[in-house]
């Protein structure tokens, strides 16, 4: 909360990209915990809502690690009717609103509709 620079550097794992399923010393191992080992959920909360990703990297790992390096540009905001929005530069945009494992990649693929080209000779 008391950084005021505009690049941030977090190594280490992340919400939803860790096998972490719950922590040492929380209330019990059922609980769910997908924050990972590294930092704490008010940390990621608070990052994701002022800064964006802007680069992501995977670290060597072992056992049920799944760190990263990844770089954070703050975000520039804007007050609209009393609402207010994120501004990230098009060439900082990594947000992909389509993500796919290997096992389900096939499902967003454009099909091959064998198109003719018409300078190949018969």
């Amino acid at each position: 909360q008391n950084f005021q620079g505009d690049t941030l550097i977090h190594v280490g794992e992340w919400f939803g990209c860790t096998k972490t399923l719950s922590m040492e010393g929380q209330g019990t191992p059922n609980e769910p915990y997908p924050w990972g080992r590294s930092t704490s959920p008010e940390f990621q909360i608070m990052l994701t809502a002022t800064f964006h990703k802007v680069l992501q990297v995977p670290l060597p790992n072992w056992g049920s690690v799944q760190n990263s390096l990844s770089v954070w540009k703050r975000t520039q905001t804007t007050i609209l009717e009393d609402d207010r929005y994120a501004y990230v530069p098009p060439e900082e945009q990594l947000c992909s609103m389509v993500l796919v494992t290997p096992s389900t990649q096939h499902l967003v693929q454009p099909k091959n509709n064998n198109h003719i080209n018409n300078n190949e000779e018969e």
